[in-house]
């Protein structure tokens, strides 16, 4: 006996899926697909140019070296054995001998290590100076005394203690934290001296004291600078103000 296959309408077969899709037709707003495809249409995806991407590159490329160089350069300044010039032991011959020079030439309120400070950017982690200052060499502390002179007497008068900041400084070290070109730190004739108070009117009157020895009584001539926490001090050739 010959089973003949029974073919029911599609509304027959699959009625749910049938009455899902006309509800869905039913609830879309009128015209809601022809405006999402004319948006579309009218608002392409915007696209990066080739130059923007090779600019955006190009930054990302340089930000990264520019990190990457700081980060070796702090590193390497963490490893380099660090110290001051005056506490390094094959110095020890060099620093005796200034002590003696001080005491021949009757030093009184500075000793060896004031006035062979290295400064603060030798000492500082991260300076573009950080360990490069060296002591002065034998041949020119002659040719420090006036200016010493000159800053024990600003002791004496001002009647207070100094801490001297900056001395003698290494061509290398001087350059390095933008002192100027033919500064008088690297021919050993200058000092930048503060009060220990720290306070801005001991900075005026301190360089009030130094004005007056060296325009009024003529005990000198030099340069003078006035900064906000310390004066300048050199014997060059001639008068200078800043």
């Amino acid at each position: 006996m010959e089973i003949t296959p029974l073919y029911l309408p599609e509304d027959m077969r699959r009625p749910k899926e049938a009455e899902h899709k006309e509800q869905t037709r039913l609830r879309r707003p009128k015209g809601l697909l022809k405006r999402l495809l004319q948006g579309v249409s009218q608002d392409p995806p915007r696209r990066l140019s080739k130059r923007m991407l090779a600019l955006a590159l190009v930054a990302l490329l340089v930000l990264g070296g520019l990190a990457g160089y700081g980060a070796w350069r702090y590193l390497y300044q963490q490893d380099r054995q660090f110290f001051d010039p005056i506490d390094d032991p094959a110095n020890a011959a060099l620093v005796a001998e200034f002590q003696d020079f001080l005491k021949t030439n009757y030093i009184i309120y500075f000793d060896a290590r004031e006035l062979l400070t290295p400064g603060g950017s030798h000492r500082r982690v991260g300076s573009g100076g950080y360990g490069l200052n060296r002591l002065p060499p034998r041949h020119l502390w002659d040719g420090m005394l006036a200016s010493l002179f000159v800053i024990e007497e600003l002791r004496e008068r001002f009647g207070a203690e100094l801490n001297i900041i900056s001395g003698y400084r290494a061509p290398v070290y001087n350059t390095a934290i933008g002192g100027a070109r033919r500064s008088q730190h690297m021919r050993y004739t200058a000092f930048d001296v503060a009060p220990k108070s720290g306070k801005p009117e001991d900075v005026a009157k301190l360089h009030k004291i130094l004005l007056a020895m060296r325009d009024e009584e003529k005990l000198f001539v030099g340069g003078l600078g006035k900064y906000d926490s310390w004066v300048h001090i050199d014997t060059r050739e001639k008068n200078a103000n800043w």
